[in-house]
């Protein structure tokens, strides 16, 4: 039995959850090293005080509920099972827990121990993914990442909206289907060797959209590396600048046309100025 009792305690004790133990009075009556570092609290300070005073105001009538309908044989949500909720640090501030809460009974009384586990910088590692998830998704530019031999395996709103092609009709097919056969095979050839070669590549495409219209892509493709290095996706940043091509061969022509009426009108007024010269 005393052995035993090393062992629980060199578990407890040694963990790297927080373990709080409540008697049915919800006052705290054990209170582990991972506790006093995660709270804030040294465990003399906080032996005999409500285990609702480690929660925001906001929290705590719901949790006396909770602790009396589990002392009446009811039912909460929290036991038994794993919830996240916020918590209170000793200098106020709060931060988000994930916590497991189970009810055990002796010969003195009915008893709740409390594991908790400080995720607050998972959630910011999540709520962060999904931000920049939204910027993806969101993109007025067409996103698209493929794996090592091209084949799609996402590809965002812009991209649907430009192409014509659903998400469905996509995934899992090699990004060439875009091709409208106007590309250069020197343009495929020179994106893959810097691709491989673990570079940028800045280029254009003249692809076709489900249509069967072709319009002109500036794209910007480069490698996604993981934690180690190795290579396994590449990421395409795609703009639709058909009109802008457009627009600038018009401009071309415009300028072209004024150089040709500045040249005639420059021999123009140089023949008339001979006449006038010959005429004195």
């Amino acid at each position: 039995l005393r052995a035993s009792t090393e062992r629980y305690k060199a578990v407890v004790q040694s963990s790297n959850d927080a373990i709080v133990s409540s008697d049915s009075k919800g006052l705290i009556v054990f209170w582990n090293p991972c506790a006093e570092r995660m709270f804030g609290y040294q465990t003399a300070e906080i032996i005999g005080k409500p285990i609702d005073s480690l929660m925001p105001e906001r929290f705590r009538d719901e949790q006396r509920i909770c602790m009396k309908r589990i002392l009446e044989g009811g039912e909460c949500h929290a036991l038994n099972s794993t919830v996240e909720m916020s918590v209170l640090h000793k200098d106020g501030h709060e931060f988000t827990i994930e916590l497991s809460l189970t009810m055990w009974k002796i010969a003195d009384g009915v008893y709740f121990t409390c594991t908790m586990r400080d995720i607050t910088q998972r959630k910011q590692t999540e709520q962060t993914l999904r931000m920049l998830s939204e910027a993806v998704r969101q993109s007025p530019e067409a996103i698209i990442i493929t794996d090592l031999e091209g084949r799609i395996e996402y590809v965002n709103e812009a991209f649907v909206s430009n192409t014509g092609f659903s998400r469905e009709e996509t995934l899992g097919q090699n990004a060439s289907m875009l091709s409208s056969g106007e590309t250069g095979l020197g343009t495929y050839a020179a994106m893959w060797e810097t691709l491989k070669r673990g570079e940028v590549w800045k280029g254009e495409f003249h692809n076709r959209r489900k249509d069967g219209s072709v319009f002109i892509e500036s794209a910007v493709l480069a490698p996604i590396r993981q934690p180690d290095g190795t290579v396994t996706h590449y990421v395409g940043v795609k703009e639709d600048i058909t009109e802008k091509r457009g627009l600038e061969e018009e401009l071309d022509k415009h300028r072209n046309h004024l150089e040709t009426l500045v040249v005639e009108r420059t021999a123009q007024l140089t023949e008339a100025q001979h006449r006038a010269e010959t005429a004195n």
